[in-house]
């Protein structure tokens, strides 16, 4: 009903953590609602678990300002991800989102929007490292990857996008 008759759309958090076989994990709607929008829109969404071999999908209701939820997993996972088809019209966050996991993202999640957000969190996460730093090399090298490799147009329009803030000189003024 809020989607039909409500206003606005959720601006939504989400954080997870990993400790003896189980995923706990956080959603929480951060929307300001004192302008009309809804206070807590009410959806069914998913979780995706990113293993190097595998994804395994778990379903969830979101019906709070904070949702939380834990699902089995032997091992640890090398992402977590919130709606992963992006069936829910909503900005999206991730505070505590580390280097390693958007590199796994970007190098085993099958979905293209899921790629792009990594690329975008990349290009900053590169620039934030000194010159000649190996982290600043290795974040670099996986945009690059994704520009030269990814089948998906928009994941290389946005790995140039993000290299552009990256690259120093002639290069990044080109991209």
């Amino acid at each position: 009903e809020e989607w039909i008759y409500g206003r606005g759309f959720p601006e939504m958090d989400f954080e997870w953590s990993w400790s003896e076989g189980l995923i706990e994990g956080t959603v929480r709607q951060t929307h300001d609602f004192s302008g009309g929008t809804v206070r807590v829109f009410h959806l069914p969404s998913e979780i995706e678990l990113g293993f190097p071999d595998r994804s395994e999908r778990f379903s969830v209701e979101l019906g709070q300002r904070v949702t939380t939820f834990t699902f089995p997993a032997d091992v640890r996972p090398e992402y977590v991800r919130f709606d992963p088809d992006c069936f829910i019209p909503k900005v999206m966050s991730w505070p505590s989102r580390s280097a390693e996991e958007w590199v796994a993202i970007a190098r085993l999640s099958k979905s293209p929007d899921a790629r792009r957000d990594a690329a975008l969190a990349l290009g900053p996460l590169a620039g934030s490292q000194k010159r000649g730093e190996p982290a600043r090399e290795e974040l670099t090298g996986e945009l690059l990857a994704l520009l030269r490799e990814d089948e998906n147009s928009w994941v290389r329009a946005d790995a140039a996008t993000a290299l552009a803030g990256v690259l120093e000189g002639p290069v990044g003024e080109a991209l």
